[in-house]
């Protein structure tokens, strides 16, 4: 996401905070992780990277990510600057 931000020269937090009111992105409770809305993801404008990260004390854990595809990306472009010109 904060690649997108730079693409769309937003700030980071600026871009989360409107793909979470705008209905792209959600926190489930007890997360820090944003999660893509499913929707979004069977448009194909976001996925979610998977990680499995290994702890020191040797388990593993899954950490997932909400990512911008190239075709959200411009869907964002359209959408961010036509609601700022609004």
């Amino acid at each position: 996401m904060t690649d997108a931000a730079k693409q769309l020269q937003m700030r980071p937090k600026d871009l989360i905070a409107w793909l979470s009111q705008h209905h792209w992105i959600y926190r489930r409770s007890g997360s820090d992780a944003w999660t893509a809305y499913q929707e979004r993801i069977e448009r194909g404008l976001l996925e979610h990277k998977v990680t499995t990260v290994e702890r020191e004390d040797g388990t593993e854990k899954v950490v997932t990510q909400a990512r911008v595809t190239a075709k959200g990306l411009a869907r964002l472009a359209e959408e961010v600057s036509r609601r700022a010109a609004a």
